[in-house]
């Protein structure tokens, strides 16, 4: 397991979680109905927190793995509000693609590169 496969699966989460909210998911998607309702993209949101940490635990099981993920928590985190504020029609993209990076990554087992 790679920083990189956590990282986008924490940022995935974090994005189902922040679409969940009303207010998001009406700047988002201009009131337009979703796929998924709110209750289960806050279940998404927090089963991929979880998984995330649990992932980080597994790459890293030293003290530091702790950290690691709070500090890209953090980092992550005021990514996904900047990108809410500025350009919130590409924050489902984004949520998107960092899921498939870490799905992929998770797959082969290594970064691509």
């Amino acid at each position: 397991m790679s920083v990189l496969t956590w990282a986008a699966l924490l940022y995935a989460a974090l994005t189902a979680l922040s679409l969940s909210v009303s207010r998001h998911s009406r700047d988002v998607f201009n009131g337009r109905p979703t796929l998924l309702s709110p209750r289960s993209l806050r279940w998404l949101g927090f089963t991929g927190i979880a998984a995330s940490l649990i992932y980080c635990l597994i790459a890293a099981p030293s003290g530091r793995s702790w950290v690691m993920w709070f500090g890209a928590l953090t980092v992550l985190g005021y990514g996904l509000n900047t990108a809410l504020a500025y350009v919130p029609r590409l924050v489902p993209l984004a949520g998107q693609c960092a899921f498939g990076v870490a799905l992929v990554v998770g797959v082969m087992g290594r970064p691509m590169g």
